[in-house]
């Protein structure tokens, strides 16, 4: 089954890449946009079973090709942005440089704690979601939503006992995998569920000034010191992640600008963290630094769409070729 392309969910995308961009480009400003991340989550839970789920409940596509599908959609994104980042670990990390790119280029937590996805800071969330569509593809998509429900709550309530205190800013190390794999997989499973519920009609409409305002205005909250560490978290996950793609799927349906947003998202969300870390050590300001950002992402999304153009004019001239021998 073929669905329709949802702009509205795409400019949200676009909007929580640019606001990830910011918390790094200004480490003292959008305090609590590491949310983005977690909307990321829950988005993709919502798209993954919207995609694929019905395929996967009925055999015709395995979760092992639904994984390979996943790895080849975003490895190709990251490895240019550790590519990229390469000439600025070499000079700031020395004779570790090796180990801090095997783990970017492997997407595996290796090395010391300080070193973990040093080179490009995003791919940890690349890594997990990863891991969340392969529970998706061999548990996720075989329990009934009641099941699944039920065992959300469950890994809910885990994942508050994990960050009692603390909330959800936190970076991930080998000591806190656990709670990092929580995080990452109740808001998935929340974005499945969504679909489940809702397909593309939510049963509530959201307008456009809550559906493109709200994320940037709880980031701005938390700048000005106005949140409650945890319950403030949580409760962006439980209530303002699904009212987000309420208003996703009720608003932008037809904005080009929305949809240019999300196809740039995840080549900004990909690429930025080397280029940020490079032109901070060189002394560049916040402007040069969000610039930079924006023009790798734009120039990578080019290459993508210059490539998949060129696969389909060869795989159309490729499938002339038995009809041009069958009919001569």
């Amino acid at each position: 089954m073929t669905h329709a392309r949802l702009n509205g969910l795409d400019g949200l995308r676009g909007i929580a890449a640019l606001s990830i961009v910011l918390i790094h480009v200004f480490a003292d400003k959008f305090s609590n946009a590491y949310l983005a991340v977690d909307f990321f989550f829950m988005l993709s839970g919502y798209i993954m079973a919207r995609t694929f789920e019905g395929r996967l409940a009925v055999g015709r596509l395995t979760p092992t090709t639904f994984i390979a599908s996943r790895v080849r959609r975003l490895y190709p994104v990251v490895f240019v942005g550790c590519l990229i980042g390469m000439p600025w670990l070499i000079a700031t990390s020395g004779d570790r440089a090796w180990i801090i790119a095997i783990a970017c280029l492997t997407l595996l937590p290796i090395g010391r704690d300080d070193e973990m996805y040093r080179l490009n800071p995003p791919v940890w969330s690349i890594a997990y979601e990863i891991l969340a569509n392969a529970l998706h593809g061999f548990v996720l998509a075989r329990l009934s939503s009641r099941a699944v429900i039920f065992v959300t709550t469950i890994l809910m309530a885990a994942l508050i006992i994990a960050t009692a205190g603390r909330g959800l800013g936190f970076v991930p190390t080998p000591g806190n995998r656990l709670a990092t794999g929580l995080r990452t997989i109740v808001p998935y499973a929340i974005g499945v569920l969504l679909y489940r519920s809702w397909g593309d009609c939510p049963p509530f409409r959201i307008g456009p000034t809550l559906t493109w305002g709200m994320m940037p205005a709880v980031f701005l909250w938390g700048t000005f010191g106005l949140m409650w560490p945890g319950a403030f978290d949580y409760g962006f996950v439980i209530v303002c992640c699904p009212i987000l793609i309420a208003g996703g799927l009720t608003n932008g349906a037809t904005n080009r600008v929305a949809a240019f947003a999300g196809a740039l998202s995840f080549p900004l969300y990909a690429t930025h963290g080397p280029i940020v870390l490079a032109a901070k050590y060189m002394g560049f300001g916040w402007g040069r630094q969000l610039g930079a950002a924006l023009c790798t992402g734009i120039l990578v999304l080019s290459a993508q769409t210059l490539s998949s153009r060129a696969n389909r004019w060869i795989g159309h001239r490729l499938a002339r070729i038995p009809r041009a021998w069958a009919s001569g």
